[in-house]
């Protein structure tokens, strides 16, 4: 069987914060 690599989980989503 093909073993794929383990994948990353995407980042998590963080809207800019204004300073």
């Amino acid at each position: 069987n093909y073993d794929k690599p383990p994948v990353e989980k995407p980042p998590v989503y963080k809207p800019p914060v204004e300073k």
